[in-house]
């Protein structure tokens, strides 16, 4: 190996320059470098920050944050009420589709995305006969009515009556809009539920109830066939609601 010589007139300068170099790194605050597992494992302590509206804010950073609990599709959510209403008479409903306190035993609004909302309800009729009633807003607007046997009756009240006893914020105070939206109401509460999970107890009660509406909107000779596959399906959801099938779980993604 070779060695280089210096010229003696520039030791000063060679050390001067050393100096000013080793006091500038002192002055600098360091950064401590992350360990090979700190800097690749996803599960490593993120800094400190805000966590709203399901982000992770820090500085002018937004990182979406994963939520740690989802619903089950068990228990209904609030009706933020209208501007001096009251949710739980029903207030807050699309179109003006406000269920008749004095006739209305149960009803159900339906707010499609790509349609006019309506509503299912059940009252009862002279003579102590149930009534079924589908009330259409739009272009098709206007009231349809078709006689119910008690036993049905009896098992739509009662099932939404154990639903909005169940009503529960959603996970993460953040209440779904999107898709097909469904208000339950009766006469001592009201709640709401947007595209219902597969399988989920409200999704079983919405479609029960359709099925219901169908029946209204286009009587058929074999209706009397179908009430007890639909009544089965109510029996199953109010089950369920009685086991009190927890309202959430944990994020399955």
């Amino acid at each position: 190996m070779g060695v280089v010589m210096m010229d003696p007139r520039h030791w000063v300068w060679a050390v001067v320059w050393v100096c000013a170099c080793t006091q500038a790194n002192e002055r600098s605050p360091q950064r401590p470098s992350l360990t090979p597992v700190e800097r690749a494992s996803p599960s490593a302590p993120a800094p400190a920050a805000e966590e709203q509206g399901g982000v992770r804010a820090k500085g002018a950073d937004i990182v979406p944050v994963r939520p740690t609990l989802e619903s089950t599709g068990a228990c209904l959510e609030p009706i933020v009420a209208a501007e001096g209403g009251n949710a739980s008479r029903g207030d807050s409903v699309s179109a003006g589709l406000k269920p008749d306190r004095d006739g209305t035993i149960v009803a159900m609004i339906v707010t499609p995305s790509s349609k006019p909302p309506w509503m299912l309800s059940l009252h009862r009729g002279s003579g102590g006969r149930h009534l079924l009633r589908v009330t259409k807003t739009g272009k098709d607007a206007g009231v349809l009515e078709h006689p119910i046997d008690a036993q049905t009756a009896k098992l739509f009240e009662e099932l939404w009556k154990a639903l909005t006893d169940r009503v529960e914020p959603a996970p993460g105070g953040a209440v779904s809009m999107d898709g097909t939206g469904y208000q339950f109401w009766n006469r001592s509460g009201a709640g709401t539920v947007s595209n219902p999970k597969n399988g989920s107890i409200l999704e079983r009660a919405t479609f029960a109830a359709e099925w219901l509406s169908r029946m209204v909107e286009t009587p058929k000779p074999y209706d009397v066939q179908d009430l007890p596959y639909v009544r089965a399906e109510m029996r199953d959801a109010l089950a369920r609601v009685r086991q009190k099938e927890p309202c959430v779980r944990p994020y399955q993604g």
